[in-house]
């Protein structure tokens, strides 16, 4: 949040002073923290980068470090005219700094049970829009569906309902529901949901840009 009251930086301040934009940095950054820092998962690649940039490296003949500052990079600060720090030694003490910042201690809103309402068994109505549904707790204020119907188009945004009237069970169960009816003939939907309570926002899935959830409409009413 460096730059968050910093008039000379107005494109970041301006962003981050908006509540709901502020929510979802701070979401993405938790994400990170978690995923990648905290289990490992950056230093596992830097390895594997490391590994197969090994043989090329070697057969640079303007290389500026030898096979030790090369081997010990990772985890050492290296290099003599510039001292350059290994990304384990810069990162571990930043991991454990941010798990400790006010503002990423905070609990998100906690989303589960996450399903499209198939067929009811041996009912001879087939199933025709997509009737999505999710368990949201820690006191979530606002939940959002986004969906699209192909990768080819961008997603949509649509609220949730905890009303017992938009296929979410009982009004006031914590269980959000919104129903997505197909366009074109189209059977197959992606989808991620996002769900905000006063202190913090989650994705579902968290990785959304890469992975969202899918139903198939044939798969619906098997």
């Amino acid at each position: 949040m460096l730059h968050v009251n910093n008039a000379e930086r107005p494109l970041i301040s301006n962003l981050l002073k908006d509540e709901l934009n502020r929510k979802r940095y701070l979401s993405h950054l938790r994400a990170i923290l978690y995923d990648h820092f905290t289990k490992g998962q950056y230093e596992k690649r830097a390895k594997d980068l490391q590994e197969m940039i090994k043989k090329t490296w070697l057969e640079d003949p303007n290389k500026e470090y030898n096979l030790v500052d090369f081997s010990q990079s990772l985890a050492n600060t290296v290099g003599r005219r510039s001292r350059i720090p290994g990304i384990t030694e810069l990162m571990r003490p930043r991991a454990d700094y941010l798990q400790q910042h006010a503002e990423l201690i905070v609990v998100p809103p906690d989303i589960t049970n996450v399903l499209v309402v198939p067929r009811e068994k041996y009912s001879p109505q087939l199933v025709s829009d997509f009737k999505i549904q999710a368990k949201v707790g820690q006191y979530a204020k606002k939940v959002w569906l986004y969906y699209r119907f192909n990768e080819n188009e961008p997603f949509r945004e649509m609220a949730m309902e905890d009303d017992g009237n938009h296929s979410d069970g009982a009004a006031g169960d914590e269980v959000f529901g919104a129903v997505v009816q197909p366009i074109g003939g189209g059977k197959d939907i992606q989808y991620y949901i996002v769900a905000e309570n006063a202190r913090a926002i989650q994705f579902d899935p968290p990785r959304y840009m890469y992975v969202q959830h899918k139903a198939n409409l044939d798969e619906l009413n098997k």
